[in-house]
């Protein structure tokens, strides 16, 4: 018994320091960068914690636990302190819930949830694993991935990854899938399902269809945004 409690002693204290290691904190510093907008089109805000709505500008920093929205006809793309990019078509909202990355070590994770919109990650150097984008109907463990995700406005959620592999986990059924390069489906109340089509449009294609069924590029500009559809329908869109 004596080894036991010494074991769990011993283990619980190397945990404590693991915590409070620089770069290894469970909760990053609020007030430290986790990236930056490489690229902004048109209106982006960001909202940090415990702070105002601001507008984002090319080079400005983001930070923990910071909201950033895109307005019609808009779109951003951050760069993360392990290179992992991050690109929001129009109407998107995010908010960087966990991000934390220790260079030396290659170490870290980070949660970005997305209840609106389009968004296409490409992960760098955090470990395979331990990135999950969560939505109102799926969370998402990437691999190794470069992934788009759109957000309806039900909260139903189109998946479709163009490298490496993503596990799908519905929260509303409980189920689980496991997606490849190539692979797309679609998160309901129903479960995962296969899509026969392309799959969510890339944030920064003119198949973008944005969350109110628009053609509008939000790179370029170019396109009209449509009347939203009466009924919502799967985004399978080409890339």
């Amino acid at each position: 018994m004596g080894r036991l409690l010494a074991a769990a002693a011993a283990t619980a204290a190397l945990l404590g320091a693991f915590a409070g290691a620089p770069g290894n904190s469970a909760h990053a510093d609020a007030s430290a960068n986790v990236g930056d907008m490489e690229r902004v089109q048109q209106t982006v805000y960001g909202t940090p914690p415990n702070g105002q709505q601001l507008a984002k500008h090319q080079g400005d920093g983001v930070v923990f636990h910071e909201n950033i929205e895109t307005w019609a006809a808009s779109s951003a793309q951050l760069r993360f302190i392990d290179g992992s990019h991050l690109t929001l078509g129009s109407k998107a909202k995010v908010l960087i819930d966990e991000f934390v990355f220790d260079p030396s070590k290659a170490q870290g994770n980070a949660l970005i949830k997305i209840s609106a919109g389009t968004l296409r990650w490409v992960t760098g150097a955090m470990p395979k694993g331990q990135t999950v984008i969560k939505t109102p109907t799926a969370t998402l463990t990437l691999r190794g991935t470069d992934v788009t995700v759109h957000v309806h406005p039900n909260g139903t959620t189109d998946a479709k990854v163009h490298d490496g592999i993503v596990d799908n986990h519905n929260d509303l059924t409980n189920t689980d899938t496991t997606m490849g390069p190539g692979d797309s489906q679609t998160s309901d109340q129903t479960g995962n399902h296969t899509n026969n089509g392309d799959g969510p449009g890339d944030p920064g294609d003119p198949g973008d269809l944005g969350d109110n069924g628009d053609t509008h590029d939000p790179i370029t500009g170019s396109g009209n945004q449509a009347t939203p559809p009466e009924v919502d329908k799967p985004c399978n869109c080409d890339l």
